[in-house]
């Protein structure tokens, strides 16, 4: 599949190609800055002004270029600061998991399964929620507004096709190599229909499996020809399950971590796997 120029959504304006801009964009922003029906979107999180969503009692995932934007990454949840202490990041993916000091409020089962986008099965209803700027929607694309950044907002979409996507995201983490779904933007396509933007990144695409919402993707970037954008792009939990599921350590492992946190609370480790 060919697609057009990539731009990222990533959290600093330096980082963007020339025509940086918005995020979750839908017609109707009342309906997006509320919960949406039957998903629990609390434990979708600004980090540190973009987005992330917690996958465990400690941690939490999102783009390895959110990571690389710098600052303590310390998440405020009702009134309690909770103190960032490491960061990993994935060896070719723009992915990181971040752990904290103490246990967060929840989190996110993942979505394990496959991505249909051939007839006969059909392509998966998806929501993505992310804390980025608005926008203004036509018939298939979106534009950025370049305001409203910091509100939680959501909208709905449909995964359309999966692909390898490589970019260069700079930083520490450079060249990235990414298995991800290409949503494309339809206005009659879904009842929200969305588009992603700038600090949407490391935002969550979330799946409903037999009745159970679970995290599907991480929003990374769109496609377009500026100012209009066509489509989204998220890297595929199900593809790096296994490395998440291996750097989460088990449960009485991670208290002893905690612990070592509170003693070293200052020192943050910053580390990537086999470098």
């Amino acid at each position: 599949m060919k697609r057009k120029a990539i731009f990222f959504i990533a959290c600093a304006c330096a980082l963007l190609a020339p025509s940086s801009g918005h995020a979750i964009v839908t017609s109707n922003n009342a309906t997006a800055e509320q919960a949406p029906s039957g998903l629990i979107w609390d434990y979708v999180y600004k980090h540190p002004d973009v987005s992330a969503v917690a996958v465990d009692r400690y941690w939490i995932i999102t783009a390895a270029h959110v990571a690389d934007y710098g600052g303590p990454g310390t998440l405020t949840i009702g009134g309690t600061n909770y103190l960032q202490q490491e960061i990993v990041y994935h060896e070719s993916a723009d992915l990181a998991l971040i752990r904290y000091d103490k246990e967060l409020p929840g989190y996110y089962p993942l979505y394990t399964g496959t991505f249909p986008t051939q007839p006969p099965s059909l392509k998966l209803s998806v929501i993505l929620v992310g804390y980025g700027y608005t926008g203004t929607v036509s018939s298939a694309s979106w534009t950025d507004s370049g305001s409203g950044r910091g509100t939680k907002r959501w909208g709905s979409q449909k995964i359309d096709s999966t692909q390898t996507v490589s970019y260069d995201v700079g930083g520490i983490t450079g060249w990235t190599t990414n298995s991800g779904f290409w949503m494309d933007f339809d206005l009659g396509n879904t009842a929200y229909e969305a588009g992603v933007g700038v600090y949407d990144s490391g935002g969550g695409t979330f799946y409903n499996d037999s009745g159970t919402w679970k995290l599907a993707g991480i929003n990374t970037q769109r496609n377009g020809t500026a100012p209009n954008y066509t489509s989204t792009f998220a890297v595929s939990v199900p593809a790096y399950e296994p490395w998440i599921a291996q750097n989460i350590p088990e449960p009485g492992t991670a208290m002893l971590l905690v612990g070592c946190g509170v003693v070293f609370g200052a020192v943050k480790r910053f580390r990537h796997l086999n470098r």
